[in-house]
């Protein structure tokens, strides 16, 4: 009875220190970096600032990218380009005072119903919008210009 006892004790006291140990580790400033960072897991774990948007239709089977004459530039239907340009890691942005963002229509996504949703870009800032939500997003930043690319 008394070894069972102080084993108990002992991993008490080894998961006490554990925790201690956890919570120093999470307010470090290197751990603070990398939660600000909207590529880092990290980030997702400890609530970061940046959240998982789903801005498609359900069922969506193609994406298109628009020109600024919302001409079609090209169409994209692969399992792997619909999750990047639907599923987004959004923030929020500064905006200045004075500044008004002139949205134009930049990707459209399209269901198997044939129900479309619109995502659409500030002209000269890297804001997005979808069903009037504002947002910007590093990460799409990065697949458009994928996207753009040749």
């Amino acid at each position: 009875m008394k070894t069972g006892l102080i084993l108990k004790i002992s991993m008490l006291v080894f998961a006490f220190v554990a925790v201690l140990y956890g919570i120093k580790a999470l307010q470090s400033p290197q751990t603070q970096k990398h939660a600000a960072d909207p590529n880092s897991m990290i980030g997702l774990l400890v609530g970061g600032e940046y959240r998982l948007l789903s801005w498609c239709p359900e069922k969506t089977v193609k994406v298109e990218l628009l020109s600024e004459n919302s001409e079609v530039l090209k169409t994209f239907s692969s399992a792997q380009d619909l999750s990047a340009a639907c599923e987004l890691m959004v923030g929020s942005f500064s905006q200045e005072q004075n500044y008004e963002p002139k949205y134009r229509p930049l990707l459209k996504a399209i269901s198997e119903s044939g129900e479309t949703k619109i995502l659409e870009k500030d002209a000269v800032k890297e804001i997005f919008r979808v069903q009037g939500m504002p947002f910007s997003s590093p990460g799409l930043v990065k697949v458009l210009k994928r996207f753009e690319a040749p």
